[in-house]
């Protein structure tokens, strides 16, 4: 996972050669960080591998600007993430897992 600053571009590996690369990205309105990660394919397991890579780095920044990680949950910010009509998206599955491992995260 990767912070990247405004107007830099990550280097796009060959994939797009194969027609489709995979990007997940957000935005932090406090600040205006920018959050942007390659996946290999576009598929519920990544999307949720990635999402978990996400929430873990909003964990870590929190921790070392002080906060206890165990409070992030409640005392941490609300994170709201648009995605598209996926199918990958909607999984049930992950849906559940989403919602007790990642609280802080909407989609």
């Amino acid at each position: 996972m990767n912070w990247c600053k405004k107007g830099s571009r990550k280097n796009v590996r060959g994939d797009r050669r194969k027609g489709r690369v995979n990007i997940m990205g957000g935005l932090r309105y406090s600040d205006k960080k920018r959050w942007v990660e390659l996946s290999d394919k576009g598929n519920s397991h990544n999307f949720y591998k990635v999402l978990k890579l996400f929430y873990e780095e909003l964990i870590n920044e929190g921790v070392s600007a002080g906060n206890q990680g165990s409070e992030f949950t409640k005392k941490g910010a609300k994170i709201v993430s648009i995605v598209d009509n996926a199918s990958f998206h909607k999984k049930e599955e992950y849906l559940k897992k989403n919602e007790t491992e990642m609280p802080n995260i909407y989609l």
